[in-house]
């Protein structure tokens, strides 16, 4: 110890108790800032990620609609709905149908089965991510709805119930047809289903969802082609 003077004694030492909790101080808000960070680019994306999982939904169950709708069919003679026409029921958030698309039966010529798509709320709230479009097939070939019927959900987050409000919904279906007259009318509620000329689709929808609402519409107009045959 005696080569060392004041100074290198000094410099020898290590860091205070000062130095060291301003260090760690430091150290924690970084730390909090990267956190903070990583959570909010994470909430971006999975928000991001059900914005375009909403979008690709809805674009393929408009798309589906469209092709059904343009391809209804009358059921065959000693079938459930024999001598029926081809849209059965039609309302604002409903229509109900037969045709044999994509079900091409065990002996390849089509199996014309009842069929519907329809637009409800499952919660007593008008959560908009609680409205959905299912898809239901008389997979039972009887003729009805029943419970032993296939369902599927086709789309969520759909906001035509709730706007531009719950008291004044935008309808999902639209349908130009004839009156007893003949003449063409428009409405939700055509009283013959058999006299259905076009039917206008429209799907809105929430694609940001728990957030400010950004709104995706889209409208397309199908005419089915087998009505004309009636």
């Amino acid at each position: 110890m005696r080569g060392l003077d004041i100074r290198q004694l000094k410099q020898s030492q290590g860091i205070t108790l000062v130095e060291l909790m301003v260090s760690m101080t430091i150290m924690t808000v970084v730390m909090a800032m990267l956190v903070v960070t990583w959570v909010s680019l994470q909430s971006s994306e999975a928000v991001t990620v059900r914005s375009d999982q909403t979008r690709s939904d809805v674009r393929i169950a408009m798309a589906r609609m469209c092709r059904e709708i343009r391809d209804v069919q009358s059921q065959a003679a000693g079938q459930p709905l024999d001598g029926e026409a081809p849209i059965i029921y039609a309302s604002a958030n409903e229509i109900d149908f037969t045709t044999s698309f994509n079900d091409p039966g065990a002996n390849k010529a089509g199996q014309i089965l009842l069929t519907r798509y329809y637009y409800v709320c499952n919660s007593a709230n008008n959560d908009p991510t609680t409205w959905c479009i299912y898809r239901q097939r008389d997979t039972n070939q009887n003729g009805v709805f029943d419970t032993g019927d296939r369902v599927d959900q086709i789309a969520d987050d759909i906001v035509n119930g709730i706007t531009p409000s719950t008291g004044s919904p935008t309808p999902m279906f639209q349908y130009s047809y004839l009156d007893g007259s003949g003449t063409l009318q428009t409405g939700t509620t055509p009283p013959d289903p058999a006299t259905i000329q076009t039917v206008q689709i429209r799907i809105m929808a929430d694609v940001n969802p728990g957030h400010e609402p950004t709104y995706m519409d889209l409208v397309s107009t199908v005419e089915p082609l087998n009505m004309r045959q009636m």
